[in-house]
Formats: C-alpha cells, sequence, structure tokens
C-alpha cells in the first residue's frame, strides 16, 4: 500500500525558465539576460532601452559570438576589403 506525503509539494529539483525570458534587474545595478549558461549585461538604464540592446545583439549571442560594437565606427574586414578594392 502506498501512502501519499502531502508535503512534498514542491519539485525536488528547480525547474527551467521558459524560454524567450524578458530581462533581470542584477543586483549590481543593471539588467541581464542569461544565455548559454553565461549572463549578458545591457545597461544601467530603462528596461525599454535595454530589450531594444538585447534584441541588436541576439543573432551574435545566440550563436555564440560576442556582439559586435557596430556604433564605434570600428574597421570590419569587409567594409576594409571594399575600401581597399575601391582605392585600387
Amino acid at each position: 500500500m502506498s501512502r501519499e506525503d502531502s508535503t512534498s509539494a514542491v519539485p525536488a529539483v528547480k525547474p527551467e525558465p521558459p524560454p524567450g525570458l524578458p530581462l533581470v534587474w542584477h543586483q549590481s545595478g543593471v539588467w541581464c539576460k542569461k544565455n548559454r549558461s553565461n549572463l549578458h549585461y545591457f545597461g544601467r538604464g530603462f528596461r525599454d532601452e535595454a530589450i531594444a540592446e538585447s534584441s541588436r545583439q541576439a543573432t551574435d549571442l545566440h550563436a555564440g559570438r560576442r556582439p559586435r560594437d557596430l556604433d564605434s565606427g570600428s574597421l570590419t574586414v569587409s567594409a576594409g576589403l571594399h575600401k581597399f578594392v575601391a582605392v585600387q
């Protein structure tokens, strides 16, 4: 005869959060999201700004790459090649 234990309502294993979970506020004061077992931080501003930054970096983060900084004016390989060919 099996006996049901009413005190075991809490599961033994913590359930995984659903995919696409929104950003959370980290205790250091920045918005963050966990991806591939790493925390990625998206700034101290408003949540909407952090979500916009998160969506801008999403393809690189899901592919396992470091996000590219397109706003800094850094030269990429393809941009450098195009400049070189234009000069020739």
